[in-house]
């Protein structure tokens, strides 16, 4: 998971604040799937099981305000074993842009791999599902 390598700009993320700030307030689901959108990239993406879990985590879990910070270029450097990296072309949280070469500087065993027009929110092909199984 890319969380913590480049990690995008908070401002990236404000757009999904009003609408769970709305869902919160109404519990309408237009309001979550608005909220989902920009990680989601296209409501096709917003999967029955990948909204039953935002529902429940944003229903439920206690969500902190703030990205997990990035992680220390040295504590990264000593990390010895293989990474397999993939992060999405789109994703406004960890996009690929800032999360690829960054991991290819950081970790010394990396295997990169761009998920060409996805989001955050998004399913894996089965060769890409293949490639982790590989791994």
């Amino acid at each position: 998971m890319p969380a913590g390598i480049k990690n995008a700009p908070v401002i990236n993320s404000m757009s999904m604040m009003f609408p769970m700030i709305m869902y919160w307030i109404t519990h309408e689901d237009r309001w979550l799937k608005k909220c989902m959108l920009p990680m989601a990239v296209t409501e096709e993406n917003i999967t029955d099981d990948i909204y039953e879990t935002a529902k429940l985590s944003i229903s439920y879990a206690k969500v902190k305000a703030g990205m997990p910070g990035n992680v220390a270029e040295k504590d990264m450097k000593k990390c010895k074993a293989p990474a397999l990296v993939m992060a999405g072309e789109k994703d406004c949280l960890f996009p690929a842009k800032r999360v690829l070469p960054t991991a290819e500087r950081i970790i010394q065993n990396a295997t990169t791999y761009l998920l060409e027009g996805r989001g955050h929110m998004s399913s894996l092909t089965e060769g890409e599902k293949q490639m982790i199984t590989e791994f």
